[in-house]
């Protein structure tokens, strides 16, 4: 999956997304978010997602944010533009 999420399409990391949190697997939402940088992947990804995969998406990045880890947190906060 790591290598996947390095080479992903927008496509690609849309269905992981989408995945990760119908499964409630936020380690693997997490790992996603932090492995996939670029801004237009992050930005198609986001667009597509179907509207049910939009709250438990949130709650995951909330989740996350609320912890407090620095370097991921700005790997999270590009996924709510």
């Amino acid at each position: 999956v790591s290598r996947l999420l390095n080479e992903s399409s927008s496509e690609d990391v849309r269905k992981i997304l989408v995945g990760g949190v119908q499964s409630e697997d936020s380690d693997l939402v997490q790992m996603l978010m932090e492995k996939v940088t670029s801004q237009d992947t992050i930005q198609a990804s986001v667009n597509k997602l179907p509207v049910e995969a939009v709250i438990p998406t949130l709650k995951v990045i909330h989740s996350s944010l609320q912890k407090g880890q620095d370097r991921r947190c700005i790997s999270y906060s590009k996924y709510m533009l």
